[in-house]
């Protein structure tokens, strides 16, 4: 039986949230003394992904997109079920997540290197790899991780995930800020990269990338998967209400 590059069983995910009017200096200093309400981002979901897959992931404002992209990457881990993984995944969404935003975009770079267990010169040779994908410059590369515009952090982001040969790769409403060069760049590193023999789960509202990148969809509504299929099929049922 093939296994699948990443994989979802039963996941659900929630949060605890505190009622605003029990917000207070009080509660503040005394730890939380009222109720406390429980979200839920992920319910009882299910899905499994095949290696080579390119499936874009649909569906409106607090569906629970970004928390399914984040618990892919092992950002968040589920209340209930169980997330299989294959291979290294890697969330462009969150290039510097756990890390310090005053570092240099090379510093997280190989911040991220040595997070993977790599050693302090292995990290800096795929730092150098990282900044060469991105077509970072010596001045980008230099520049702190807070002040890097979108498109630099998404170019940072993908050639982390290039530099550590991630095979599941896990984007959230960030292709938009790419040129086309960098898209081209993209395409190739999906066929030919790590990823070719992964996954790739991408949230984006453009018609135009998610038909360049994918070719299936899930949607997502209130933290359940309501449909999923061959893309161009999910996008005409649901009459373009999640595209653009």
């Amino acid at each position: 039986m093939t296994v699948a590059a990443l994989s979802f069983d039963h996941v659900s995910i929630d949060f605890p949230i505190f009622f605003a009017s029990e917000r207070s200096l009080k509660r503040n200093l005394l730890g939380p003394q009222g109720r406390i309400h429980r979200v839920t981002a992920l319910n009882d979901v299910s899905l499994a992904l095949g290696r080579g897959s390119r499936t874009a992931l649909l569906g409106g404002n607090a569906s629970g997109k970004t928390t399914l992209l984040r618990a892919a990457a092992g950002l968040l881990q589920p209340n209930q079920g169980r997330i299989s993984r294959a291979g290294r995944a890697f969330a462009v969404l969150n290039v510097g997540l756990g890390l310090d935003p005053d570092l240099s975009a090379y510093n997280t770079a190989v911040g991220h290197g040595l997070l993977a267990g790599h050693d302090f010169k292995e990290s800096r040779r795929r730092a150098d790899s990282a900044m060469a994908f991105g077509e970072l410059d010596d001045l980008a590369a230099d520049t702190p991780l807070k002040l890097l515009g979108p498109g630099q952090r998404l170019r940072l982001g993908t050639g982390i995930a290039a530099a550590l040969e991630a095979e599941t790769l896990l984007f959230d409403e960030v292709l938009e800020h790419a040129g086309p060069e960098f898209l081209d760049r993209l395409a190739q590193h999906l066929r030919q990269g790590p990823p070719s023999n992964g996954a790739v789960l991408m949230v984006e509202r453009a018609a135009g990338l998610l038909a360049r990148f994918c070719d299936r969809a899930i949607v997502l509504e209130q933290g359940r998967i309501t449909d999923e299929g061959d893309l161009a099929n999910v996008v005409q049922r649901h009459a373009g209400r999640y595209v653009i």
